[in-house]
């Protein structure tokens, strides 16, 4: 240890001096006392509208569903749900009346889908692997043949697009329903 009035040795130089900081409101405050145009509020209003139009799309497209499925009610008492739209996949379990629980999935984090079928009926599973050390699968079963299919079809294509980051503000929904389908189907598949 140095004792006081000690004379200290740097090999590259003195330690950097640390600047001040603080919330970043006060270095906009500072910025826009030195500066007499007040551009830099203009540039923030534009910024936040921005911002609340890309949100209110995001809202849009959550608030216009491309597909919902429901289980056979014949084989399920309580029927399960599925919902899938541009940005996530929601599955609803019903154990009872009024007791449900919703997973939702969003269309980045999915690594898996597939589809089981039988004769009359389809199993849908997905693959939620947002935490890489334990994927977890999501089922919906009892659903229609075609529907399953259909389903896994869709999701595949919304996957695909996100990797190519496709948007579809440009498409109606049932052309961008269309040409996900197209996208997720698979060569030689009915």
């Amino acid at each position: 240890m140095l004792g006081r009035g000690a004379i200290q040795f740097y090999i590259n130089g003195p330690p950097p001096i640390a600047k001040a900081t603080g919330p970043p409101y006060l270095v906009n405050l500072i910025n826009s006392q030195d500066s007499p145009d007040n551009n830099t509020s203009s540039e923030q209003s534009l910024k936040s509208d921005g911002l609340k139009q890309d949100l209110d799309s995001l809202v849009n497209k959550t608030h216009n569903p491309l597909l919902t499925l429901r289980s056979m009610r014949i084989l399920d008492l309580f029927p399960d749900k599925l919902i899938i739209d541009e940005n996530k996949v929601s599955f609803i379990y019903k154990s009872a009346f009024g007791v449900k629980s919703i997973h939702s999935v969003l269309i980045e984090n999915i690594t898996y889908v597939e589809a089981h079928t039988s004769l009359f009926t389809g199993c849908l599973v997905v693959t939620d692997s947002s935490n890489y050390r334990h994927p977890i699968e999501l089922k919906i079963e009892n659903l229609r043949k075609d529907a399953a299919i259909r389903a896994r079809k869709l999701i595949q294509g919304l996957v695909h697009a996100k990797t190519l980051k496709i948007g579809f503000s440009q498409l109606s929904p049932y052309d961008v329903e269309n040409n996900l389908e197209e996208l997720g189907r698979v060569t030689g598949e009915d």
